[in-house]
């Protein structure tokens, strides 16, 4: 069975995390949807949070805030330094 990742659209994906987490922010959000839509199949994000910074052109400590949001809400989990999976609740 597919997992539910791979069944609806980033946009779908974007929507559904900012409603359940609440997140809010155009930066924070625009950081969201960036991860989203850079993914690889396995849902992970091969890139350190400064590389996430620069582009996207966002601060770092915006992307730091956003994604310590998103692993406290368990919807990103850091592999290892610069690899994230993104994953939902």
């Amino acid at each position: 069975m597919e997992n539910l990742e791979c069944m609806i659209s980033d946009e779908a994906l974007v929507e559904h995390i900012i409603q359940s987490i609440n997140l809010k922010g155009n930066q924070k959000i625009k950081v969201l949807k960036f991860l989203i839509e850079n993914r690889n199949k396995e849902n992970l994000i091969i890139m350190t949070q400064k590389e996430i910074s620069q582009k996207c052109n966002v601060g770092s400590q915006t992307v730091a805030r956003t994604v310590k949001t998103l692993q406290n809400a368990k919807f990103l989990i850091r592999i290892i330094n610069g690899t994230y999976e993104i994953k939902l609740a």
